[in-house]
Order: C-alpha cells, then sequence, then structure tokens
C-alpha cells in the first residue's frame, strides 16, 4: 500500500480528466456533456453529466457503484470530482472545464 502519492489527485488535460481517487481512468471530454459546481458539507464536487456512465461506472467495485446509488439521491451524478483538500478555485475549475466542453461539442449534439 501506497501511503503517500506524490501525484496529482486530479489531471485535467487536452485527453480528458483524471481522478486517480475515482479509479475509472481518464474520462474523455467527447464523454462529458456538461458540469456542475455542487457543495456538500462544505466540500465542492465537480458533478460530470456523462453521455454514457454505464461506460465508467462499470469499472468500480460493487460497493462504489452502491454509493453511486446514495449520491444520486443527494443531488449528484454519477462521478463527481471531489475537490476537498485541493488548493484550486473550484469556479475557475469549473469554467475552465466548461469551457473545454464546449470547445468539443459537435453540430449532432445542439439537437
Amino acid at each position: 500500500m501506497q501511503l503517500v502519492d506524490r501525484r496529482p489527485r486530479i489531471v485535467i488535460d487536452d485527453n480528458g480528466v483524471l481522478d486517480r481517487t475515482l479509479k475509472v481512468g481518464i474520462i474523455n471530454w467527447e464523454d462529458i456533456r456538461s458540469a456542475f459546481l455542487k457543495r456538500s458539507a462544505g466540500q465542492p464536487f465537480i458533478c460530470l453529466d456523462l453521455v454514457d456512465p454505464g461506460k465508467y461506472t462499470g469499472r468500480l467495485s460493487p460497493l462504489v457503484r452502491g454509493m453511486v446509488q446514495l449520491n444520486h439521491k443527494l443531488g449528484f451524478t454519477d462521478l463527481s470530482l471531489n475537490l476537498g483538500g485541493t488548493e484550486v478555485n473550484p469556479d475557475q475549475v469549473l469554467e475552465l472545464m466548461n469551457k473545454e466542453i464546449a470547445s468539443r461539442l459537435r453540430p449532432e449534439q445542439f439537437r
């Protein structure tokens, strides 16, 4: 077991979004329809509205999949990035993500 991982917990780049705590790998930009900010117990989360959530939730353990169902009852999406404990500004992260999502929209997504 690795107690201290010095790699960034969340990476946002040209490929997509990687949150090491989710353990689903890179969430590709073309799979993200939109994102919004939600707070729970004062902690910021970026909720991801995915085209096909099962593509990623199918990679989760059965226990974590059960937690996803509970999160739905709290108004979260299938996958959410927990920004708590990071030094980033949640509003700036959301703005960056929404710009990237908008830049990749295809014409058929406007229908």
